[in-house]
């Protein structure tokens, strides 16, 4: 879970303290004491544990201590999950509510794409608007890759994952050798796909949001409700610019043709 071999690490309490991040070690060392000092039936904690490559990990640590006869704890067995999954759902969830209420327009875009990286773990997202009828091409309006943002592009659909998305008006997920299925976005490197249809407010696609990996996904995706929230966020954005386009196109027109006076 943390990139080491068994062997490199001991069963000392310190090997794991000493891990745990700095603005955790303190309650978590204070929780554990409570626990070893018999003031509560069971030790359980939410902390972030450093990995091997440097990075931190959300862990679930529940435990009991194993006691001598006059009650002294000799022993500590429990167990530790990896949470970080979810604890990357909760942050996004939370800044989703406190932050896309009060934005709009390219902000929203960009909050949309750099939360649905951190959500799913991956490289890449991106939110597409499409921009012909019928549905032959797309237009990036926000793109989060490798940690920043990044250069927006116009592209064909034609022999890509997103053409199936944006046609079939269903989530489009491949988790592991997405290139095998689509050898073009091979050439993008990735390897990992996933891809949720935006809809307007007449259920057509008018868009999407997707992203993608060069490595693989996990099988088990968040709850659909999460997913969701960020397919409907967008789409109501979307169809917020196609109204406003249209009011602008429907502005100039009468502009240009003024009512005669008699």
């Amino acid at each position: 879970m943390l990139g080491y071999a068994e062997e490199e690490l001991d069963d000392r309490v310190e090997e794991w303290t000493q891990r745990i991040h700095p603005e955790d070690r303190e309650r978590v060392v204070g929780e554990l004491d409570s626990h070893l000092q018999g003031r509560t039936a069971r030790f359980e904690s939410e902390h972030r544990l450093q990995h091997r490559d440097g990075a931190w990990r959300w862990v679930l640590t529940r435990g009991s201590a194993v006691r001598h006869a006059n009650g002294t704890a000799s022993r500590l067995v429990g167990l530790m999950t990896d949470v970080s999954a979810r604890k990357r759902v909760q942050e996004a969830l939370i800044e989703l509510a406190e932050g896309l209420a009060r934005v709009q327009g390219e902000a929203c875009f960009q909050a949309l794409v750099r939360s649905f990286a951190q959500v799913l773990g991956v490289r890449e997202a991106f939110v597409c608007e499409c921009v012909d009828e019928p549905q032959s091409r797309v237009r990036m309006l926000a793109r989060w890759k490798g940690g920043a943002y990044a250069r927006c592009v116009e592209f064909d659909l034609a022999g890509t994952a997103c053409e199936e998305v944006i046609g079939s008006g269903v989530p489009v997920f491949w988790p592991r050798q997405a290139g095998d299925r689509w050898p073009l976005e091979r050439e993008f490197e990735r390897e990992a796909y996933l891809g949720l249809p935006c809809l307007d407010s007449r259920g057509r696609v008018i868009g999407h949001i997707a992203c993608a990996d060069p490595g693989s996904m996990p099988e088990e995706l968040p709850h659909q409700a999460i997913l969701k929230i960020f397919a409907v966020r967008a789409g109501i954005e979307l169809e917020r610019r196609q109204l406003e386009r249209e009011r602008l196109t429907l502005g100039m027109r009468d502009a240009n043709f003024p009512v005669a006076l008699h």
